[in-house]
C-alpha cells in the first residue's frame, strides 16, 4: 500500500484514530468499544473490517488488537497532535529565536515538550521569568545545566542545591567560566569539591537550559542577542527527559573541569 495513502485513510478519520488510539492503550472487544465510544456496532463493525483490511488491526478470539502498522501509525498521529499543539502555543517563541543549537534528533522530537508554557516578563513584573526559575531552582534535588551568560546571584544558587548532596552537573561557555574563575573562585572550589557535582566547559552554547527532578527552562537567543526575558517551561516527564538529552549533546561536546586552573 501507498505509504501516503495510509497515511491519509489514517489521518482524514476521527473515528479511526480514536479507534487506534484505545487499542494502542488495551485490546478491546467490540462489546468494550462500544462502550468506550457510546456507539452502536453497526457504527463500529464497517470500520473495524476496513482497518483490519488494511492491516492495521486483527482479531482474535473476539479481542481487537493493534498490528505492527496499527501501533507505529497510532504513536506517529499521537507524536504529530502533541507536535501541532505545540506549534499552535508557542510557534511565535520558536519562529523568534535561533532553533540552530539544536540537534536535528531533538527538533524531530520537540513533541516530548508537551503541555509547556512560555513565561516572559512584563510592565507588572519585569523580573516574572527570573523569579520563576529561581523559585524552582531553590527547591530542586537535582540539576543539570546549560549557561552562556553571567548572573552573580548563580554560583551561590548552584552551590547551595550541591551542597544538599544533589546530583548537580553544570555546563558553561569559555567566557563565563573564565569570569567565575576571576571572580567567584571560592565559590568554584566549594561546589567542585562536592562528589556529586560535575562542571564542563564549552566553547559555545546559544541556549540557557535547566532540567532538574521537576522542571526543565529552556532560554534561547533571538536577533537581538540573548532573551533573557522570556523562558519555555514544562513540568512533564517526556520534557525532562527531551531536555536531559539535549544536555547531554553538549556535555559531549564539553571538557570536564576538574579543578579551578584547567
Amino acid at each position: 500500500m501507498n505509504s501516503n495513502r495510509l497515511l491519509t485513510y489514517i489521518a482524514t478519520s476521527g473515528v479511526r484514530n480514536n479507534i487506534l488510539y484505545q487499542l494502542l492503550e488495551e485490546p478491546m472487544d467490540l462489546s468494550g468499544l462500544k462502550s468506550v465510544f457510546g456507539v452502536t456496532s453497526a457504527d463500529l463493525l464497517p470500520r473495524l473490517k476496513e482497518m483490519e483490511k488494511r492491516s492495521l488491526l486483527y482479531k482474535v478470539d473476539g479481542v481487537y488488537q493493534l498490528t505492527f502498522t496499527g501501533k507505529t501509525a497510532a504513536r506517529m498521529l499521537s507524536r504529530w497532535e502533541r507536535l501541532s499543539r505545540l506549534l499552535e502555543e508557542h510557534g511565535q517563541f520558536f519562529n523568534s529565536h535561533d532553533m540552530s543549537v539544536f540537534p536535528e534528533n531533538l527538533l524531530d522530537s520537540m513533541s516530548m515538550l508537551g503541555d509547556c508554557r512560555i513565561i516572559q516578563d512584563n510592565m507588572r513584573d519585569i523580573n516574572a521569568t527570573y523569579r520563576e526559575i529561581v523559585e524552582k531552582l531553590s527547591m530542586s534535588s537535582s540539576l543539570m545545566g546549560i549557561s552562556p551568560i553571567f548572573d552573580s546571584h548563580f554560583p551561590e544558587i548552584v552551590v547551595s542545591i550541591a551542597l544538599r548532596n544533589a546530583p548537580v552537573s553544570i555546563i558553561l561557555t569559555r567566557d563565563i567560566y573564565e569570569i567565575v574563575v576571576d571572580e567567584y573562585a571560592d565559590a568554584l572550589r566549594l561546589f567542585l569539591s562536592c562528589e556529586n557535582a560535575r562542571l564542563y566547559v564549552v566553547g559555545e552554547a546559544r541556549l540557557a537550559l535547566a532540567v532538574t527532578d521537576s522542571f526543565l527552562a529552556l532560554s534561547l537567543f533571538n536577533d537581538s542577542g540573548f532573551d533573557a526575558q522570556t523562558s519555555l517551561v514544562s513540568r512533564e516527564e517526556s520534557a525532562l527527559k527531551w531536555g536531559g538529552e539535549l544536555f547531554e549533546y553538549y556535555r559531549r561536546r564539553s571538557k570536564e573541569v576538574k579543578n579551578p586552573v584547567d
